[in-house]
């Protein structure tokens, strides 16, 4: 039997595979609502955007926003899985959603 890898590896390596299924869902959902909508090439736009900016986010941040938000965890249970604090993954949320909303407001209204 192999020895298992370094669990920080492992854990990366899941998060990203999961980042990867959520934004090909999202760019699979919004591509079926822009076919039918005029207006919803701006809430393609900001799809893109918001999986950009989730894509870009540190590997922490990414993770407790995934756990929280996405499969709406309590801050508990991902303080469990992360091996943090609840207060530090409360504020790895918030820091994910301040970066987010940062990248949000910093496009143009026109696009």
């Amino acid at each position: 039997m192999k020895a298992p890898r370094h669990y920080s590896i492992w854990r990366t390596e899941r998060v990203s595979s999961d980042a990867a299924q959520r934004h090909a869902i999202v760019v699979h959902a919004a591509a079926e609502y822009t076919a039918s909508k005029p207006s919803g090439i701006r809430r393609w736009r900001r799809l893109e955007i918001i999986a950009s900016a989730f894509d870009e986010l540190p590997p922490q941040y990414r993770e407790a926003f995934l756990l929280r938000v996405v499969y709406g965890w309590s801050f508990e249970a991902v303080r469990r899985e992360m091996g943090i604090g609840e207060r530090m993954a409360k504020v790895y949320v918030a820091r994910a959603l301040m970066d987010i909303q940062y990248r949000l407001d910093a496009e143009p209204a026109a696009a």
